[in-house]
């Protein structure tokens, strides 16, 4: 049966994070491809009535139980808990570099506005409402993104009752070190869980850990759609970019080279450079403070690419960019690993910078990529047919 509504949960309210709502974006247009009515959820919680909190007690009760059965059972026998790596920056000390982030993104959304929820309100589905109130939904799903670095009642799936499938796309687990508490917390979760896919394979070791050894590694929602789906949202007039330019996307965190560096580059290749910065990305170079919109226009326009974002690096890799990624340094080396995966994935490590600019010029097998993709989608379609979807 068609036109089954699927509810999911996701990271989704960024002032200027443009993969996070690509990510959705593309998870809405590929669900719906299949003839499904897929919408953001955005849960309130419990509704607070007698009834509710009644249920509630007894499923805190149950959870205890299960918690108890699938660690003795379950996650005593996988136990894997991450383990941190000599000299790494405690979670304390990145969460205080994502408040700074966070506080000089609010300040340029007040000076230069990217009108995301504008966005969100025209193109997405959502629905904000008390669990209770949820009807007539089939299936909820997590992903993407790092859902699975935050482990709650709503990123588990641990809301819906009775027949509702419930399901993972791709979902990242980030640099997180997970603890023995919350693998006990897991465990009982994810075994409810139709099927679970992930993004990288440090969430399949997280899975495992918890029991769920049937985990499959995906590719990441954007790469759902085809540029033609994407075009629909960059139909864009009267928006004037140089005739020849790199787009320059960049995130916070250090990087080698400098952005001096880049532009220099840029100038000795006759090239312009349109910056677009973002997630706490602060310097003295001109930027472009892009709508999704025009983001997608001035990658679909650019002759390079320069990023140290997974999703600017991933949306490169769906358009066939010539493009180069940016490590971090310092501080947040270890979100590196989801951008050296992907990479990997795809057989593009050289697009991984390593002192030489110049190898953006290189050629790509692209049709290696075109296989990868389709074969991502085909995956994850034999997956959604277990499921009645």
């Amino acid at each position: 049966m068609k036109n089954k509504h699927i509810g999911i949960i996701t990271f989704s309210n960024t002032l200027d994070n443009y993969g996070q709502v690509l990510q959705y974006l593309a998870t809405q247009e590929y669900l719906e491809s299949r003839g499904h009515y897929a919408f953001l959820y955005k849960p309130l919680g419990s509704s607070g009535t007698t009834y509710s909190k009644i249920k509630h007690k007894l499923r805190r009760a149950l959870k205890k139980v299960l918690r108890l059965f699938w660690y003795n059972r379950v996650v005593k026998k996988n136990l894997y808990l991450s383990k941190r790596q000599e000299g790494e920056p405690s979670d304390a000390q990145k969460q205080k570099v994502f408040e700074q982030w966070a506080e000089i993104t609010q300040k340029y959304e007040e000076l230069h506005p990217r009108h995301f929820e504008q966005f969100r309100q025209k193109h997405f589905h959502i629905l904000s409402c008390y669990y209770e109130d949820v009807k007539d939904v089939y299936a909820f799903a997590v992903g993407s993104d790092q859902m699975w670095s935050y482990l709650s009642q709503d990123t588990l799936l641990d809301f819906p009752y009775g027949w509702i499938k419930r399901f993972s796309i791709a979902p990242s687990v980030g640099h997180k070190i997970f603890n023995q508490h919350e693998l006990e917390i897991a465990a009982p979760s994810l075994a409810k869980f139709d099927f679970i896919t992930v993004r990288e394979q440090n969430g399949i070791d997280f899975c495992k850990a918890c029991g769920r050894k049937d985990a499959q590694l995906v590719l990441d929602p954007t790469f759902l759609i085809s540029p033609t789906i994407y075009q629909k949202y960059a139909d864009i007039q009267d928006y004037h970019l140089p005739q020849r330019y790199v787009m320059l996307y960049l995130l916070g965190g250090e990087i080698s080279p400098t952005v001096n560096e880049i532009f220099k580059w840029a100038r000795n290749c006759e090239l312009k450079v349109v910056y677009v910065a973002s997630q706490g990305r602060e310097d003295d170079f001109p930027k472009c403070y892009a709508t999704i919109e025009q983001w997608l226009y001035v990658l679909q326009n650019a002759e390079y690419v320069f990023t140290n974002s997974y999703h600017g690096m991933a949306m490169s890799i769906i358009y066939r960019k010539q493009f180069l990624t940016f490590p971090l340094t310092g501080i947040m080396t270890g979100m590196n690993s989801r951008i050296f995966h992907l990479a990997e994935q795809f057989k593009l490590q050289k697009r991984i910078y390593s002192g030489d600019l110049n190898i953006v010029e290189e050629s790509v097998n692209w049709q290696y990529a075109d296989k990868m993709i389709v074969e991502n989608r085909n995956k994850l379609e034999k997956l959604l047919k277990t499921i009645d979807l």
